[in-house]
């Protein structure tokens, strides 16, 4: 059970932040609100916060104001089966936006969420994998091959100038074949093949002899256990074109 202490600090932290958002003070109702479990998580741990604090969150009230967030609520209903699959990526690369029918509340708070510098981050991302594909190039001075793990839509690859002139090949690999079709029809290069296959086949099957000069994987091993994570980048590792 919680403390008594804890337990109120809870509730009085989930009211004062439904009042705000209530009276449309949305960037302190939030900023209070992140600080406050910040705060409690350092209190009790993540055990108890994913369960009972969790729990109590998700019944008060202000869940309902909160999951009005598109962003938010896939974030949280997981319907790939992961918080941050390609289509909530997509919200965050301001591909997609809101539904037509979100509420007022729930434009506000997605606005403000896919301005935080959080996801900046994540654009950022996209930008600096796209950068190092070009550095790739220009220090083998020739195209070059290129291996994406757990690749979603690929949005990277957009953002390459002339790729065509410095990839020779660039193998996606991904599990989700929606995400896939995407890839394939922003991106008809032929230098392209898209796989629709999950990271067991790497473990598996392997990718036998090909090698690449670039491999990488945006977000897959935030997912993964320590172990199997060490064991996809030694099987990995064995594709990268070693120097000499």
């Amino acid at each position: 059970m919680l403390t008594t202490s804890i337990d109120v600090s809870v509730k009085q932290m989930l009211d004062t932040s439904y009042q705000k958002l209530i009276a449309g003070d949305f960037q302190n109702a939030m900023e209070a609100l992140m600080i406050s479990l910040r705060k409690i998580l350092d209190a009790v741990g993540s055990e108890r916060m994913n369960t009972e604090i969790k729990n109590q969150c998700i019944e008060h009230p202000i869940s309902k104001l909160i999951f009005q967030d598109p962003c938010t609520f896939r974030s949280y209903s997981k319907p790939e089966g992961y918080a941050g699959d390609a289509h909530l990526i997509d919200f965050i690369y301001r591909l997609s936006t809101f539904p037509i029918n979100t509420s007022a509340i729930g434009r506000q708070l997605f606005t403000m969420n896919t301005s935080s510098s959080s996801t900046e981050s994540v654009r950022w991302r996209a930008t600096h994998l796209a950068d190092l594909i070009d550095e790739t190039f220009e220090k083998k001075g020739d195209k070059i091959k290129v291996l994406s793990v757990a690749s979603g839509r690929c949005r990277e690859l957009s953002l390459v100038p002339n790729a065509e002139d410095k990839i020779e090949r660039f193998v996606c690999l991904d599990q989700d074949r929606k995400s896939n079709d995407i890839v394939r029809e922003n991106n008809p290069q032929d230098f392209l093949y898209v796989h629709d296959e999950s990271i067991l086949f790497l473990l598996k099957e392997g990718l036998g002899t090909q090698t690449f000069d670039f491999i990488y994987s945006a977000g897959l091993f935030d997912y993964l256990e320590k172990k199997l994570a060490a064991k996809l980048i030694q099987k990995l590792y064995k594709n990268v074109v070693q120097d000499g």
